[in-house]
């Protein structure tokens, strides 16, 4: 997938309940009631608490920007 297409899949959760378990290419996106969990196949891992959703969903999509930088995906 692109960088692109990565953002784009992230953006299309806006339309979703957050809470659940979501797949956006390589990465898992867990998200409970206290604490959500960005990670990918490798050794890579982002979390944090869940606060007010708007709030959640920022601080996922920071996660995923580093993930892509660290990643190099074009």
């Amino acid at each position: 997938m692109t960088r692109d297409e990565y953002i784009g899949e992230f953006h299309a959760l806006r339309s979703k309940p957050i809470l659940g378990t979501h797949t956006i290419g390589v990465l898992t996106l867990t998200v409970g009631p206290r604490n959500w969990t960005l990670r990918d196949s490798g050794p890579n891992t982002f979390q944090g608490p869940v606060k007010k959703g708007p709030e959640t969903r920022e601080r996922i999509h920071t996660a995923l920007m580093k993930w892509l930088d660290a990643s190099n995906v074009r």
